[in-house]
């Protein structure tokens, strides 16, 4: 990988562009590894071509395309902010342009190979990027297109305009080449046994003399995100890529949970509290209108009853607090990261029931 990489820094607020992937405020989040490992696996397809890098951001995967063999990389990124940041850091064989992948300035068959990487999602017509992905293509080109899959990625990005399914982002390529394949891309808790120079390798070094084994099966269209390949031509055969990041991602899901288990726990004991103090309240209530219609009703009462209904006014802000910190909790156990720590708490949940 090229030194450039590990000298890109992001000189945008972080608010004006959203999702931006930054590798030198990710390095060793789980974020790090899917970004970067798509085009790690890409580089197989660039040795000696003519790239687009459609929807750069950051220009990080144009310099692994370039360090790869590419004989040219042209990176386009619509955020011109984004653009002029990284620029001159990049390597001779690599140029970047502001522009909308939408519609390109560059002629028809310019390309051999054309990667857009998390991209499609963003605009409300994916399947023009498509036309005009292909349109810069050159015949026999080839496409390399992700997308978060619908059915399995977390809900709710703002951000995501349109997320396809499998089945649609392969219908949708069909429509448009004569041959065409989807690869799955996920995540997994991966443990591996290496010796010291494997242990202490990093930026996407390749593991020599590695077995890989996969311990659970998943069902295709059921991965996180979805890649397809494309082309007039027929496909050639691909290897498939891991990337391992920092285990300190572990560490943070299981501190996230326990501090939202102990934020649920005290949610509930202040609703208890606070489902008492209104029944005490209702108590009063009753008591005073029975008393009002019997005539006894006292001044007294009323002094005391407002004292009551003012703690528990005191009380209602930290319950709302704390409710939010419940939907926040909620959010949580629906989202990427808490399914993949599934197999972290059930682990801790068996050391606990071995403990008693």
């Amino acid at each position: 990988m090229s030194d450039a990489y590990a000298e890109v820094e992001s000189t945008e607020n972080a608010d004006d562009a959203p999702e931006r992937f930054e590798p030198a405020t990710m390095h060793g989040e789980m974020i790090e590894a899917e970004h970067l490992v798509r085009y790690a696996w890409a580089t197989q397809f660039v040795a000696g071509a003519r790239v687009l890098d459609a929807g750069c951001g950051m220009a990080y995967g144009s310099m692994m395309l370039a360090d790869a063999g590419a004989a040219e990389v042209v990176g386009v990124d619509n955020d011109e902010s984004v653009v002029a940041s990284v620029r001159e850091g990049m390597p001779p064989t690599v140029s970047l342009e502001v522009g909308d992948v939408t519609a390109l300035s560059h002629d028809e068959a310019s390309f051999d190979v054309v990667v857009c990487f998390e991209v499609i999602e963003h605009v409300p017509e994916p399947e023009r990027v498509l036309d005009e992905l292909h349109r810069v293509l050159r015949p026999g080109g080839l496409l390399v297109v992700s997308t978060p899959n619908r059915d399995v990625y977390t809900p709710g990005n703002p951000y995501h305009l349109r997320e396809l399914t499998p089945h649609e982002l392969q219908a949708a390529l069909s429509e448009r080449f004569r041959s065409v394949r989807l690869f799955r891309q996920h995540t997994w808790i991966a443990s591996g046994i290496v010796d010291d120079e494997g242990f202490a390798a990093a930026d996407h070094r390749v593991l020599d003399g590695v077995e890989l084994r996969k311990i659970v099966p998943n069902e295709p269209g059921r991965e996180t995100y979805s890649i397809g390949v494309a082309s007039d031509s027929a496909l050639a055969a691909a290897h498939g890529s891991l990337s391992l990041t920092d285990d300190a991602e572990l560490r943070r899901w299981s501190e996230m949970w326990h501090e939202q288990r102990q934020a649920i726990e005290k949610r509930d004991d202040i609703a208890a509290e606070r489902e008492a103090l209104l029944a005490a309240l209702r108590g009063e209530l009753d008591q005073v209108r029975s008393q009002l219609f019997e005539g006894e009703f006292r001044l007294s009462r009323i002094a005391e009853l407002e004292a009551r209904a003012g703690t528990l006014e005191e009380l209602l802000p930290e319950l709302d607090r704390l409710t939010r910190m419940e939907r926040d909790y909620e959010a949580v156990i629906e989202s990427h990261s808490w399914r993949l720590s599934k197999p972290l708490r059930q682990a801790a949940t068996l050391l606990r029931n071995r403990s008693t």
